[in-house]
C-alpha cells in the first residue's frame, strides 16, 4: 500500500471516529459509564480516546494513554480536583519521550562542557608557557633569526595541539558517553550522507536494534546494572561491526540510537548482508553470558541472557522525498514486526511495487 493510501485509510479512519454515528457510539458509551454530560470531562475522554489515531505518539504512550483512560472510567470520580490530576497524568505521558531526550542532550552536554574545561585550563597553561619561554629567548640576546625560529616553533607546537583538541571536542560531540558509540547526531550525519551517496550499485541498509524486555532487566537489577547491559551491549554490536567493516572494506556505523535501542548505518551494504549482519549480532548477544558482580568484584548472578529484536530496510530506489527519514521509518516497522512476532529475531522491510503502488511486506 502506498503512502498516500496509507494516508487515505488512516483520514478515514478517522473521519469515521468524528463522524456523526462514531460520535453517537462514543457519546453512549461515556453516559454508560455516567460521565457528566457538562464541564470538561467529556471533551476529554473524546480527546484521549483519539489520539490512538496520531502517528507521532510511540505505542507506549499510547498503551499508557489508554490506561490513563481506563483508570478514569473505572474510578468515576468527576470532581474538578480529580481532572487537574488527570491533566497532569496525561501531560507526563505525552511529554515523556521529549523529556527522556532532553536529558539525555544535557547529559552529554555536560560531559562534552566538562572535557571541553579540561583541554581549555591545559590549552592556557601551554600559553603561558610559550610566553615565558619568548621571554626568556629575548631576554638572553640571542641572534634574531634564532628567536625568530624557536617562537614560531612554538606557537606551530600550540597551534597543532589546539587543533588535535578540536578533533576530540568534535569526537566527542558525536560519542555516547556510557556505550562509546556513535550517539544521535552522528548517526543523523552519517546517515545522511550515506543515503546522499546512494545509487543502484551502491545500496543504503539500516539495522534498528531493540533490547528485548529492557524494563523488566531494569526493574529486576537496577538501572546500574541497566547501564553496564546496556555498555556490553553496545560493545557486541561494535566487535560484530567491525569484523563485517573488514570484510566488505566499508564504514559501517554502529549508534545508540536512545534508551535501550541501537542502530547501524551501513552505506555500500545490500539488505541480504545487512541481514546477515544483523543476524550475527542477534546470535552473539544471545550466546554471551553476562555476569554481574558487586564493588569487590564478586559474582552476585550470572548466565543472564540479553536478547535483542531487530529490524533491516534498504533504501527503495522510488523513495524520492527524504529517503533518510523513510529507512528509519521502514528498519522501525521491520523492528515492530519482530517484536510482535515474538523477540529474539530479525525481520526484513521489503516492498512489492504495482503500478506506483507500494505494498510492505515485513519478512
Amino acid at each position: 500500500m502506498s503512502s498516500y493510501q496509507n494516508n487515505m485509510t488512516a483520514a478515514k479512519n478517522n473521519s469515521e471516529q468524528f463522524s456523526p454515528a462514531g460520535m453517537d457510539k462514543m457519546f453512549i458509551f461515556l453516559e454508560e459509564y455516567g460521565v457528566p454530560l457538562d464541564g470538561r470531562w467529556r471533551p476529554f475522554l473524546v480527546f484521549l480516546n483519539n489520539l490512538k489515531y496520531h502517528d507521532y505518539l510511540t505505542k507506549k504512550q499510547k498503551k499508557d494513554i489508554n490506561k490513563l483512560l481506563t483508570e478514569i472510567l473505572t474510578a468515576a470520580d468527576y470532581e474538578e480536583k480529580q481532572f487537574q490530576r488527570y491533566i497532569k497524568k496525561f501531560h507526563k505521558v505525552y511529554s515523556a519521550n521529549y523529556i527522556k531526550k532532553l536529558n539525555e542532550t544535557i547529559d552529554e552536554s555536560k560531559k562534552l562542557l566538562k572535557e571541553f574545561k579540561k583541554l581549555s585550563q591545559k590549552r592556557s597553561h601551554n600559553v603561558e608557557e610559550l610566553q615565558s619561554t619568548t621571554v626568556e629567548y629575548i631576554a638572553g640576546s640571542e641572534n634574531p633569526k634564532n628567536i625568530i625560529k624557536k617562537v614560531r616553533s612554538a606557537f606551530i607546537d600550540v597551534i597543532d595541539e589546539m587543533n588535535r583538541d578540536t578533533e576530540k571536542l568534535d569526537q566527542l560531540s558525536k560519542t555516547d558517553q556510557l556505550t562509546g558509540l556513535g550517539n544521535r547526531r552522528a548517526f543523523d550525519d552519517f546517515l545522511n550522507a550515506g543515503v546522499a551517496k546512494y545509487s543502484k550499485s551502491f545500496p543504503v541498509s539500516l539495522m534498528m536494534l531493540d533490547i528485548d524486555f529492557f524494563k523488566k532487566f531494569n526493574d529486576t537489577y537496577g538501572h546500574q546494572i541497566g547501564d553496564q547491559a546496556l555498555s556490553t551491549v553496545g560493545k557486541i554490536c561494535k566487535f560484530c561491526v567491525d569484523k563485517f567493516s573488514k570484510k566488505f572494506k566499508l564504514i559501517l556505523l554502529p549508534a545508540r540510537y536512545g534508551g535501550e535501542e541501537f542502530a547501524v548505518v551501513m552505506p555500500g551494504l545490500s539488505l541480504e548482508n545487512a541481514t546477515e549482519l544483523a543476524e550475527f549480532i542477534r546470535i552473539t548477544l544471545e550466546n554471551y553470558d553476562f555476569i554481574i558482580r558487586n564493588k569487590k568484584g564478586e559474582i552476585n548472578h550470572k548466565n543472564i541472557t540479553i536478547t535483542v529484536s531487530i529490524g533491516v530496510a534498504e533504501v527503495q530506489p522510488h523513495w524520492r522525498k527524504n529517503p533518510a527519514q523513510q529507512l528509519v521509518e521502514a528498519a522501525d516497522k521491520a523492528l515492530y514486526g519482530a517484536k510482535e512476532r515474538g523477540r529474539n529475531q530479525v525481520r526484513q522491510y521489503s516492498v512489492n511495487l504495482n503500478e506506483d503502488n507500494e505494498t510492505v511486506i515485513i519478512l
